[in-house]
């Protein structure tokens, strides 16, 4: 069940020269300690836990991010702009969001699968391991999001990203028809769960 995250961890790590063993250490150890905090969605088979991102779990939620904000991107911005999406900086983005009131949540099953932000009722950073995706997570984390929605739910994804728009469309989520342009001819479409 880990091999996905070891996966993307060692791939990681191969491009960058660093160890996998210990950046996959530092998960494992500071992720055990919180799990039973987490929230359980017993609708799985498998146990899966929705914890609240704290300064703790601040680093495990950056390393998914990174790594899935990496993969969702990469077909359309250039390798210099995606390298910059280090955990680092993800962490630091996580931080700056959280220091204004958002609240981040992470998916584990055994270790972390993916994150979400909730601000008010908009929802932002839904992101899932590449190679976990298409396995239902995404929809409990969406599902889980709506829930801590004060009124209603609403978010922005890029309009290339086809899969996301199913997952949104499937959900009850309608185009609002706002948009912003985000650089020439690549706009960001509004959904409002209706």
């Amino acid at each position: 069940k880990r091999m996905g995250l070891y996966s993307s961890i060692r791939s990681y790590c191969i491009a960058r020269k660093c160890n996998s063993t210990t950046v996959q250490k530092k998960i494992t150890s500071g992720l055990l300690s919180r799990v039973q905090n987490g929230v359980t969605n017993r609708n799985l088979r498998r146990r899966v836990m929705i914890i609240a991102v704290d300064k703790t779990s601040l680093s495990e939620a950056a390393t998914v991010h990174s790594i899935s904000w990496k993969k969702s991107h990469c077909s359309f911005c250039s390798a210099s702009f995606i390298e910059q999406h280090t955990p680092e900086r993800q962490r630091e983005y996580l931080e700056r969001k959280m220091n204004v009131g958002s609240k981040i949540f992470m998916l584990v099953e055994e270790m972390p699968i993916g994150i979400v932000s909730v601000t008010d009722s908009l929802i932002e950073d839904l992101y899932i391991l590449p190679d976990k995706q298409n396995m239902g997570y995404g929809t409990k984390l969406l599902q889980f999001a709506v829930s801590q929605c004060i009124g209603t739910p609403t978010l922005w994804i890029l309009e290339n990203n086809i899969n996301a728009e199913r997952l949104y469309l499937r959900m009850g989520f309608e185009k609002t028809g706002r948009k912003n342009t985000i650089r020439n001819g690549l706009d960001e479409i509004e959904f409002a769960l209706t």
